[in-house]
Formats: structure tokens, sequence, C-alpha cells
């Protein structure tokens, strides 16, 4: 057997061996840099590119609430921002959302931007344009329909059609509930006191306390009844049948206090400045009807609270059967709520507009020969029909607004 033996060769340090060393150790460290400046191995948002995720968006509210734009951003590191309204900056305006005050009619139109900066420099968002919408009533305030209110919104199918008859009213917890039905039709001819009403109710989700009430009696009783009622309440519609000598009354129950009734009473000519000073007084008229025992118009008018320093314009319109809708539509288109609707065929219709002074812009209104629409955010604000008791019914007339 032959033994190799292996002797080392003396190297140079300068030697090729050391060199390869050397360059394989400057590779590293550059591939490295390398990655690490891509990321690798560091905080992969250390050097993001400033870029928009979510550009704001248009917006609409009524006025005298706020509206809010957001913007979604990356960059390198933390990022500031400054909001821009019609291209200015805005005061103290330096987060990723912006509220704005209290939206007035000359803020329709104006447009909101943002720039984004890190420290590689700055990106200016797109515009978001902001759209002021007619005001909506307070919170809690029952003298306008339930318009614009969370009830209406969150009101959930309704039950059916109900009928209201004289003696027996009926009260439905957590519900809304339309104005009980006018027009033809309403009492059994020849048999006193013999009159029923339609109406419709409507259950509110588990989170809103509020009530509706359905209640009719002698005519007699008609001011010891309201009197009767609680602050939280207020009568949305009235109905009197003189003849009959008995009347009927939706009430709408919720949880804010403070409203007082006012029962009154006015010619038909003397009607509008009657009204249009309980306007100016902050006074909403509410439910309207003809009392033919007396000629006058009979009318409930109430002040609130927590609503003690608006001021009101109001409109009233009397007109025919086949008037109705294109006089509710001409209210809205001018800005009113129509915060009454009172009458009958022979002696016609009255609806009254309220809304606050100087607040012009249209509402959304809806006339339909249905219900269907209930749910969709639009309040029933009236309905009739002009159907003789025992004839065929003939399509009704329903009014909406929001």
């Amino acid at each position: 057997m032959r033994l190799f033996r292996v002797t080392p060769v003396a190297r140079d340090v300068n030697g090729p061996p050391c060199k390869v060393i050397r360059h394989l150790f400057r590779l590293s460290c550059l591939l490295f840099t390398l990655l690490a400046a891509a990321g690798c191995g560091a905080n992969s948002s250390g050097g993001a590119e400033l870029k928009i995720l979510a550009q704001p968006q248009n917006a609409t509210a009524p006025i005298g609430v706020s509206a809010t734009f957001s913007v979604t951003a990356q960059g390198s590191g933390a990022l500031s921002y400054q909001w821009l309204k019609n291209s200015a900056p805005i005061l103290g305006a330096a987060s990723s959302s912006y509220t704005t005050p209290a939206v007035t009619p000359g803020d329709s139109g104006s447009t909101y931007s943002v720039k984004v900066s890190d420290k590689s420099g700055s990106i200016l968002s797109d515009s978001a344009t902001l759209t002021v919408g007619p005001r909506s009533p307070m919170s809690g305030d029952l003298r306008f329909q339930q318009v614009d209110s969370a009830a209406t919104a969150q009101a959930i199918q309704p039950g059916g059609s109900l009928i209201l008859w004289y003696p027996i009213g009926w009260t439905y917890p957590g519900s809304v509930g339309t104005p009980i039905r006018l027009g033809l039709g309403q009492c059994v001819p020849g048999i006193p006191q013999d009159c029923g009403w339609l109406y419709t109710t409507y259950k509110l989700a588990a989170t809103l306390s509020q009530s509706v009430s359905y209640q009719p009696d002698v005519l007699e009783k008609l001011g010891s009844d309201i009197a009767g009622l609680s602050s939280t309440a207020v009568v949305t519609s009235l109905d009197i049948e003189s003849l009959e000598d008995v009347f009927a009354v939706s009430i709408a129950q919720g949880v804010a206090n403070g409203f007082d009734c006012r029962q009154e009473a006015a010619s038909l000519d003397a009607l509008q400045s009657a009204i249009a000073a309980d306007g100016v007084a902050g006074r909403v008229v509410t439910a309207i009807s003809f009392d033919d025992a007396t000629g006058s118009v009979a009318f409930l008018s109430y002040g609130w609270s927590s609503d003690k320093s608006t001021s009101y314009e109001t409109q009233v319109m009397t007109v025919p059967y086949d008037g109705i809708g294109t006089s509710a539509q001409s209210l809205a288109s001018s800005g009113y709520i129509i915060t009454a609707f009172g009458g009958n065929s022979p002696d016609g219709y009255i609806l009254v507009g309220t809304r606050v002074k100087g607040d012009t812009l249209p509402r959304p209104a809806l006339v339909s020969p249905d219900s269907s629409t209930s749910t969709q955010g639009y309040a029933l604000v009236g309905w009739a029909i002009n159907t003789p008791y025992g004839s065929n019914p003939s399509a009704p007339v329903w009014l909406y607004e929001r």
C-alpha cells in the first residue's frame, strides 16, 4: 500500500484565493443592500411610493347638517394632509378625513380636495363636490309627518290596510302609521255615527321608541280629547264628520317632550293669514279639517320647547280632488313640507305647506295611486279617495315627501 502525504502549499495572502473571498464578500454586501432597498428584510412601508388608494367621494347634505370627506393614501413614513375647499387651504383640516361645518345653501357646488405629503414629496387628490339639499326637520320633531325621520328610514314592511270604526280606537307600540284616509265614503248613509277611516301601520326597528294611535270620538269631545294628550304626542291628521257628530285623529308619539297643542279655527278666507301667524311664532299646523257645523276650518298647531327660535313660512292651498297631486308637487318644488292635509270632496281639500324661512330648495315629492313606496324613504303626508260609500273603489291619491 502506498501512502500519500498532502503537503500544504503556502499561499500569498494577497494571492488569488483571498481575492475571490473579498469579491464574494463585496457581492454579498451589494446584494444585501439591493434587497434592503427593495423591502426584503426591512420595513416594507419605508420606501412605498406616495399614492392615493381611495379618492374623496361626492357628498350630499341637508341644510344645517355637516358633510364628511375622506381619503386613503400610502407613502414613505408618516403622511401629512391638507384639505382644500375650492382650491384654498382650510385652516386646521390636517387629517385623513374632513367634516364641514353645518352647510348652507351657498355651499352647494363647492369642491373639496386634499394634498397628501410624505418625505419624498406631495400629491393632490381628485376633487369631490358637495351638494346641499333641503333642510331636514330636527331629530324627534313629530310636526313634519315623519319626513326625513329615522322612523321613516327604518320602517318595516306594512301590515296591510286597517280600518278605524267609531267608537273603538287603536294604539300600535313600536310603529309609525299613515294619516287617516280622507274623501268620500267615510260614513254609512242613514246610520248615525257609523263612520270608518282607513290607515296603514309600519313596524319599526327595536331601537326606535315610537308609537302611533288612531282615535275616534263624538265631536263634543274633540277639545277635551286633544287637551288630554301627552306632551310627547302630535296629532298628524284630523277628519270632522259634522253631520254624524264624530271625528277621528291619527296621533304620533315619540320620546321627545315639550309639544304643546293649540286648537284653532278660522274662516276659509282668513285661513292663510291665521296659519302664517302661527308659522312666524314657530308653530307648525299638523292637522286640519272643515267643520260644516260651524262653517269654519278647524286646525291644530304645535309649538315645541326644543325649537323656539325657528320662524316658518307657510302656504295654504284649497283645491278640488283632481287638483291635489299638482298642488302637492307645486308646494314641494318651492321647498315646503306638507304638514297638514284635510278636507272632503264637497268642500275641497286643504294642503298646508311649511318651510323654514328662506329655505326654498325643492324637495323630492311623489304622487302615486298606491302605497308601494312607503318603505323607500318617502313619508306619506296625506291620502284621499273620491268614491262614495258602496261604490266600486277608484284609485286613491297618495302624497309622499322626503
